[in-house]
């Protein structure tokens, strides 16, 4: 306990009165003052709490929108490699012709320096065109390949994705 007021004898009823009854609406503030505090403290808490989950919400969707924003260009990117290609072709006069403008419009979204395309005529008739001395710009060769020889590309004209590696296997490149 504590003291709140001395008194002496003889005293005053009415001042004794008073005085009661000051020293318990002193104690009552007190109680309710610690009550609020520890009220404003825990409200304080879970505040900081509810901030920190909103902070990590607002991380979350900002890391989801700038991968949105990546995707959104990749596809845009395809898109208009897709639209080149497609006037492109309709303005090729040869093979040659339609394999320079797909390879050019694909170095556009994967850059590589020399490149084969491997295209299915028929059922089991697959041919290669690469480009001869390993520049896209001296010319071309054509000629069949077999797959059940090459895996690998089989395995893409059966899930019909695309394939790309940077070593081909040996024929590709000889």
């Amino acid at each position: 306990g504590e003291i709140y007021r001395f008194m002496t004898k003889p005293w005053n009823d009415d001042d004794l009165k008073n005085t009661i009854e000051h020293s318990w609406k002193r104690y009552q503030l007190l109680k309710q003052n610690r009550e609020l505090l520890k009220l404003i403290r825990s409200q304080h808490d879970h505040l900081q709490h509810l901030t920190e989950n909103l902070k990590k919400i607002i991380e979350n969707r900002i890391e989801s929108t700038t991968r949105f924003q990546h995707a959104i260009r990749a596809k845009k990117v395809q898109l208009e490699v897709t639209y080149s290609i497609i006037k492109g072709l309709a303005e090729a006069k040869n093979l040659s012709g339609i394999f320079q403008i797909i390879l050019s419009e694909l170095k556009k979204m994967i850059p590589f320096e020399t490149a084969s395309i491997v295209f299915e005529l028929g059922i089991d008739q697959y041919h290669l065109i690469q480009p001869t001395s390993g520049s896209l710009k001296k010319g071309l060769h054509t000629f069949p390949i077999p797959l059940k020889h090459f895996p690998i590309i089989q395995k893409t004209f059966e899930n019909q994705s695309p394939l790309t590696v940077k070593e081909a296997p040996g024929i590709l490149w000889n």
